[in-house]
């Protein structure tokens, strides 16, 4: 006969073994979610933070670069931290987007609802293509599609009511 230690240690053996087998389990690969028309499904939270600043369209001088020079993103730095600081201190920002608004614009919400980045980004432009980061101007037949809506709803294109 076997002794007690010897078939304790072979039953925790098969019972091992036995479990190992059935937690194995053939994992199928992961295959992305995709759109009704077949591209890859973008939708969730995107994160902004670092964006803020960032034009959406490239700035003529910033040309086809993509990215800031290193005295292009001290400066955007310098701006971001005048902005933190004001808003910390409960005061309207003198910089950037909020130095342009005028008129009514100038003051549409309380400094605490502004928004800073919190790493200045590199980005020239949010608009990555085509290379010079700007919006293409509407086709003709874009335009003619424009009109034609515009019309349906009884106004001019970019105009409202006619």
């Amino acid at each position: 006969m076997w002794n007690p230690a010897v078939r304790l240690l072979a039953m925790a053996a098969i019972a091992a073994a036995m479990f190992a087998q059935t937690s194995v389990k053939t994992t199928k690969a992961w295959t992305p979610p995709k759109t009704s028309w077949g591209d890859p499904d973008l939708e969730g939270t995107w994160t902004s933070d670092d964006q803020f600043g960032v034009p959406f369209e490239r700035p003529e001088r910033f040309g086809d670069r993509k990215w800031l020079t290193e005295q292009e993103l001290a400066e955007r730095v310098q701006e971001d931290e005048l902005l933190q600081t004001s808003i910390e201190a409960g005061v309207r920002p003198n910089a950037g987007f909020w130095a342009r608004q005028k008129g009514v614009d100038a003051a549409a919400v309380p400094a605490n609802w502004v928004e800073y980045a919190r790493r200045a980004s590199r980005q020239t432009s949010l608009v990555v293509a085509p290379l010079n980061g700007r919006i293409p101007p509407l086709t003709d037949s874009a335009k003619a599609l424009a009109a034609a809506a515009a019309a349906r709803r009884g106004q001019s294109p970019g105009r409202g009511k006619t």
